[in-house]
């Protein structure tokens, strides 16, 4: 069950890496779709790296963004 877990994640998450790359480029095309994969998961690592605090916090900001 572990490495299904992981492998889940591991997907899920390059997915919507590149997701938010294409959804990016259509307001931005002049930027390289990697750029954008690369600057969210950046943000992701960072916020995981923080306290709980702080990622609920920047969980809660990107709230409106998920309508």
């Amino acid at each position: 069950m572990g490495w299904n877990y992981w492998f889940n994640w591991a997907i899920t998450v390059a997915a919507e890496l590149v997701a938010a790359g294409i959804v990016m480029g259509y307001w931005l095309p002049g930027v390289p779709s990697w750029i954008w994969a690369a600057l969210f998961l950046a943000l992701l690592t960072t916020l995981n790296a923080l306290s709980a605090r702080a990622f609920g916090r920047g969980s809660s900001g990107c709230r409106p963004s998920r309508w």
